[in-house]
C-alpha cells in the first residue's frame, strides 16, 4: 500500500497551543498531562524519547525527587513518551489536589527548561540507562516481546520501495539486536540536540480533567512562562 505523506505539524498560530480542561465534578482529584507532539512511528529518535522517560521517572529521578520529597506537591507523577503514524508524544502525568495545579505547571516548565539549557547530568545519563537496560533485558523473558516487535517492524517498514515516500526499508533490526544496535549509542549529546528540538513551545499540549472551575486562559497565561 502507498504509505501517507507525512510532515511536521506547524500550527497556524505558534501561541495558540493545544489545551483541553474537562471538568469532572465526581473527580476527586485532578489528572494532568503536560507534554509535546514529537515524532512518529518511523522516527529512531523514538528510542531516544524512551531513553529519557527512564531518566527523569524513579526513586532517583527528578520527577520524584522535586515533585514528591522536596515539594509533596502529586499523588503520582511519570513521565511517558509515544508514537503512532503521524506524530508522537512526550508528556509528564500527574495526579494531583487541584490547589496545586498551578505550582505544578511551573516546576514542570522549569524542568524542561532546565534540561533545555543544561542537558542530562551525567550521573543521571548513567542511572537511566541502566535503569533502561534493566527493563529491556527483563523482556527478553517473554518470546511475545519478539514476535510483537519483530512483526510490528516488518508492517511498518518492509514494503515496495517504489511506492512509498517514507517509512521503508528492505531490512529491520530484530528486538535482540535492538539494545547494541540503538540503545547502547545513544549518547547525553544525542539526547540533549533532540531535547532542544522538540520541547518548543508550539509543540506544547496540556489536557487537564479536574471537579475545580479551571478556564483555558489560565492555562494560556501560564504557559507563556515557558520561555526555552
Amino acid at each position: 500500500l502507498f504509505a501517507p505523506i507525512r510532515v511536521p505539524f506547524q500550527p497556524t498560530k505558534p501561541d495558540n497551543i493545544d489545551i483541553t480542561i474537562d471538568r469532572d465534578l465526581k473527580a476527586k482529584n485532578t489528572f494532568m498531562v503536560l507534554g509535546f507532539r514529537t515524532v512518529d512511528q518511523y522516527s529512531d529518535k523514538k528510542y531516544a524519547l524512551e531513553f529519557l522517560t527512564h531518566i527523569l521517572n524513579g526513586m532517583s529521578g527528578r520527577l520524584f525527587d522535586t515533585f514528591r520529597q522536596k515539594h509533596g506537591l502529586v499523588y503520582s507523577i511519570v513521565a511517558e513518551s509515544g508514537e503512532e503514524e503521524f506524530e508522537g508524544f512526550f508528556a509528564i502525568s500527574a495526579e494531583l489536589d487541584g490547589k496545586y495545579l498551578k505550582k505544578v505547571f511551573e516546576l514542570i516548565y522549569i524542568m524542561f527548561m532546565d534540561l533545555i539549557q543544561n542537558g542530562i547530568k551525567d550521573e543521571e545519563f548513567d542511572i537511566g540507562k541502566q535503569r533502561l537496560k534493566g527493563s529491556h533485558h527483563i523482556q527478553y523473558e517473554d518470546i511475545n516481546t519478539f514476535a510483537r516487535h519483530n512483526g510490528l517492524q516488518q508492517m511498518l517498514f518492509i514494503r515496495d520501495r517504489e511506492n512509498v515516500l517514507n517509512g521503508s526499508s528492505k531490512t529491520v533490526l530484530p528486538f535482540e539486536k535492538l539494545w547494541n544496535h540503538v540503545y547502547e549509542k545513544i549518547t547525553k549529546k544525542y539526547l540533549h540536540d533532540i531535547i532542544k528540538e522538540l520541547f518548543i513551545y508550539s509543540n506544547i499540549v496540556v489536557s487537564i480533567v479536574t471537579p475545580l472551575d479551571i478556564h483555558l486562559e489560565e492555562i494560556r497565561e501560564w504557559s507563556k512562562k515557558y520561555k526555552p
